[in-house]
C-alpha cells in the first residue's frame, strides 16, 4: 500500500516536473530587461551625483584655504599699494597651489579678496558686462585706472543709446564750453536742456542779443539813494553792473502811469535767467538839485526793481565821485524773522558748543600697524598763555580728556584765527592718516548742488559752529586721537580737523541728517537752504534747524545769512 502511494506520487511529480520548466515568455524577458536598464541608469546618476559633490566640496574646501593665506587688496596709489603689486606676490600661488581649480573658481577668489570700494570699482569698469563672463586671464590682465571706471559707469548711467542726435549735438556743444567765464552760460543752457528736452542748436542761434542786467535785491552791502522821477521821489539800488535803469511797476503807477512805448530791450539776469521789461519811457531826473532827461524802463508787475544803471551814471557824471557823496550805505535792518527763529530753536542758536550723538564716528585701520608715537613740538613762550587757555577751554567743553599713557600720539599746530584766539590742530600726517582707511564717500559737485538748488528764489546760508568738533567718535577710536603737548598728552572726544577719513564721515553725516528735505544741500559744514517763494523757503528753512537741533548741532549765527532773494 505504502509502496503504491509512493509511485503514484513520482507519477504525479513527473508529469508537473515538465510543466514547471516551461521558458518565460518574451513579455516577461522584457520587462526583466527594462528593470535591468533602469537599474544601470541609477546606479550611473548616483555616482556622477556622488562625483560631483566630491568635487564641489573639494573646491570650496581649497577656495577657503588659499583665501586664508592672502591678504585682502586695498587700493592705495600714493603707498604703492597697486593691483600689480598685490597680485605678484600670489602669482606662485594661483599658478602652482590653484592649478587644479577651473577659470570660474580662480576668478572668485580673486574677487573675494578685493576690498568692498575696489569690487565696485572694478565691476564699475566692466559694465555692462559681468565678472564671471571673463576668463581668469582677462580678469587678472584688466587695469584699475580710475578715470576709466568713471568714464565707462558715466557712459553706461546717461544712457547715451537713447539720446536723439539732436539731443547729442546739445550735449556736445555744452561740453564745449570748459573756460570758467562760460561757467553761467553752460549752467543757463543745462538748465534749458532739463526743461524741454527737444532744444536743438538752432533754437540756440536764434536768441535775440540781449543786455545783461546784474539784479540781486540783497538788503546788506547795498548801496540805496533818493532821487526825483518827474518830481515824485524814489528810492533806487545802484547797480554798477547794469546797463539799463529800471523803475518797478509799482513805481511807474507811483509816478502817475505816464505815457510808455513798447520796449525793445531784451534784458537778462546775471544768473541768465530773463527779466521781464514791459516798456520804457522818458522822463526828467533829479538828483542833488540837478535835472536832466533820460530813458529808463518799467519792469514786469511781478518783478519789484527800482535800479540805477550805467546809463544814468553818465549821465550825471557820477564816475568821478565818491559814492558817499550820493548814496547811503544800507545796513541789514533788524530781522524779525531771525528773532523768530531764535526763540523757536533756542538750543540750535545758542553759543555753547552742540554735540552730535547721532552717528560716533569710527577709524577704521589697515590691516595690523605699528603704533606712532610722535614728541611735542615746542611751542613758542609768547603764546604757551594762549595756547593753554585753549587746551583748557576744549577740556571743559568735553572734547579733550587728560591721558597718562597713549601707544598713538601726534604733534599739535597752532593757528591764529582772526578774531586774536586760537585753533588747535593735531599734524595726522605723522603717521596715523598712512594706516587709516580712506573714507570713500563722495562729497557733492557743484553741478549737483546748482541742479538741486534749480528754481529757487529764497536762500538762506547756515554755518555750523566748530562743525568737526560737535561729531562724537566712538570710543574705540579715541586713543588713535591723542595729541602731545607741552601740558602732557590729551585724547579728543570729538572728530578732529586733519583726520584722513573726517571730510567723508562728515558729508556722510550730513546727508543722513538732511535726507528728505526739500531744496536743501550740505557741503561739509554749511548748509543752503532755498525755496521757490518766501513761503516755501520758510517752510524748508524751519525743517533744516528742527534736523539741526534733533541731531545736535549748533549753528553759528553770525557767519549765517537768512532769506537772501535772488530775482
Amino acid at each position: 500500500m505504502c509502496f503504491l502511494c509512493i509511485e503514484n506520487n513520482a507519477h504525479h511529480l513527473q508529469q508537473q516536473q515538465p510543466q514547471q520548466q516551461q521558458p518565460p515568455n518574451i513579455q516577461e524577458l522584457q520587462i526583466l530587461s527594462n528593470q535591468q536598464l533602469l537599474m544601470t541608469q541609477i546606479l550611473q546618476q548616483q555616482s556622477a551625483t556622488q562625483l560631483a559633490i566630491r568635487n564641489l566640496s573639494y573646491d570650496e574646501r581649497v577656495l577657503d584655504s588659499l583665501s586664508s593665506n592672502m591678504a585682502e587688496f586695498v587700493y592705495d596709489k600714493d603707498n604703492g599699494h597697486t593691483f600689480d603689486a598685490w597680485f605678484s606676490r600670489y602669482v606662485d600661488l594661483f599658478d602652482k597651489d590653484a592649478r587644479k581649480l577651473d577659470d570660474a573658481a580662480k576668478v572668485r577668489l580673486l574677487l573675494r579678496k578685493l576690498s568692498p570700494p575696489d569690487h565696485e570699482r572694478y565691476n564699475s569698469f566692466i559694465l555692462p558686462r559681468l565678472a564671471r563672463e571673463f576668463t581668469f586671464t582677462e580678469t587678472v590682465d584688466s587695469s584699475y585706472l580710475a578715470y576709466s571706471c568713471k568714464v565707462n559707469k558715466a557712459c553706461v548711467d546717461s544712457k547715451l543709446p537713447e539720446l536723439t542726435e539732436e539731443q547729442f549735438k546739445c550735449l556736445i556743444y555744452v561740453c564745449g564750453l570748459k573756460s570758467n567765464q562760460d561757467a553761467e552760460v553752460r549752467m543757463h543752457l543745462i538748465n534749458k536742456l532739463n526743461e524741454n528736452v527737444n532744444l536743438t542748436l538752432q533754437k540756440k542761434k536764434k536768441q535775440p542779443s540781449t543786455k545783461t542786467v546784474t539784479i540781486r535785491n540783497i538788503i546788506q552791502g547795498r548801496k540805496f539813494f533818493k532821487l526825483q522821477v518827474n518830481n515824485v521821489p524814489l528810492r533806487f539800488q545802484l547797480d554798477t553792473g547794469s546797463d539799463i535803469s529800471i523803475i518797478s511797476h509799482r513805481s511807474w503807477i507811483k509816478l502817475g502811469r505816464p505815457h510808455t512805448k513798447p520796449t525793445v530791450c531784451t534784458a537778462r539776469t546775471a544768473s541768465g535767467e530773463p527779466l521781464d521789461l514791459v516798456a520804457e519811457m522818458w522822463c526828467n531826473i533829479s538828483l542833488n538839485g540837478v535835472t536832466k532827461g533820460g530813458k529808463c524802463f518799467v519792469a514786469a508787475p511781478n518783478v519789484s526793481l527800482d535800479i540805477l544803471g550805467i546809463d544814468w551814471m553818465d549821465l550825471f557824471g557820477l564816475w568821478n565821485q565818491p559814492i558817499t557823496s550820493f548814496c547811503n550805505q544800507v545796513s541789514a535792518q533788524p530781522n524779525q524773522s531771525l528773532a523768530t527763529l531764535q526763540a523757536q530753536f533756542p538750543e540750535g542758536f545758542t553759543n555753547e558748543m552742540g554735540l552730535c550723538k547721532k552717528a560716533p564716528v569710527k577709524l577704521v585701520l589697515k590691516g595690523d600697524p605699528k603704533p606712532v608715537f610722535k614728541p611735542k613740538r615746542p611751542v613758542a613762550y609768547c603764546m604757551e598763555g594762549v595756547v593753554e587757555d585753549e587746551i583748557c577751554r576744549l577740556e571743559n567743553l568735553g572734547i579733550l580728556k587728560k591721558v597718562d599713557f597713549a601707544e598713538w600720539a601726534a604733534p599739535i599746530v597752532v593757528v591764529r584765527k582772526p578774531n586774536g584766539t586760537v585753533r588747535i590742530c593735531a599734524d595726522f600726517s605723522t603717521g596715523l592718516n598712512t594706516v587709516l582707511e580712506p573714507n570713500q564717500y563722495p562729497l557733492p559737485l557743484p553741478e549737483d548742488i546748482f541742479a538741486k538748488m534749480s528754481g529757487c528764489r529764497v536762500f538762506s546760508h547756515i554755518d555750523l559752529s566748530d562743525a568737526y568738533l560737535q561729531v562724537e567718535v566712538d570710543p574705540e577710536s579715541q586713543p588713535l586721537l591723542t595729541i602731545n603737548t607741552h601740558k602732557g598728552l590729551f585724547q579728543f572726544t570729538r572728530l578732529s580737523p586733519g583726520i584722513k577719513s573726517a571730510p567723508g564721515a562728515f558729508q556722510q553725516l550730513m546727508d543722513t541728517m538732511l535726507a528728505g528735505l526739500p531744496c536743501t544741500v550740505g557741503y561739509l559744514d554749511d548748509i543752503v537752504v532755498g525755496g521757490r517763494t518766501e513761503e516755501e523757503h520758510r517752510r524748508n528753512l524751519f525743517l533744516v534747524l528742527q534736523r539741526l537741533q534733533a541731531f545736535g548741532f549748533t549753528v553759528r549765527i553770525e557767519k549765517c545769512s537768512f532769506h537772501m532773494r535772488q530775482q
